[in-house]
């Protein structure tokens, strides 16, 4: 293959267009690069065999491979701290005992009930409200809020 051919646009669409196809379709790519219908299997082949193409195709797919474990690594994390928080607003909001000293009987007594943390519940509170998304209406958030209705109405 000519360094010409290397360079051109219609290579590195090639390129680019079959790494990012889940089902494999060179001609497709070439299709898709500008390559005419008539020669693109054709072309397709030409351009798999040269070694440059073939090491950019694998280098393409590694990159998208990696994006997309970094996404789902996000998000994983993203629902691991949000459940945490979550938690910790459930554990903060808690009704405990309040218990107070009675000096006759020489011991702690109950004296109704009070909230175990509620400095902590509005802190956690700022903190899911900042790492929600701007646009609240995507299932997601949603799903967020209703958690949080159930955790704060009982």
């Amino acid at each position: 293959m000519q360094s010409k051919d290397l360079l051109s646009d219609k290579c590195f669409s090639f390129i680019l267009n079959f790494a990012l196809q889940e089902e494999k379709n060179a001609a497709e790519a070439a299709r898709r690069a500008g390559y005419s219908a008539k020669t693109a299997k054709q072309k397709a082949n030409t351009l798999l065999k040269d070694k440059v193409v073939a090491s950019c195709v694998r280098a393409c797919e590694l990159l998208i491979m990696q994006i997309k474990a970094e996404e789902v690594n996000q998000t994983v994390n993203k629902d691991f701290v949000l459940e945490k928080r979550l938690k910790i607003l459930e554990s903060s909001i808690e009704e405990v005992p309040k218990m107070v000293w009675d000096y006759n009987k020489r011991q702690y007594v109950q004296e109704g009930m009070i909230l175990s943390d509620g400095k902590t519940a509005c802190m956690v509170l700022r903190d899911i409200e900042q790492s929600m998304p701007e646009d609240k209406d995507d299932k997601h958030s949603a799903a967020v809020l209703q958690r949080l209705f159930e955790i704060l109405s009982r």
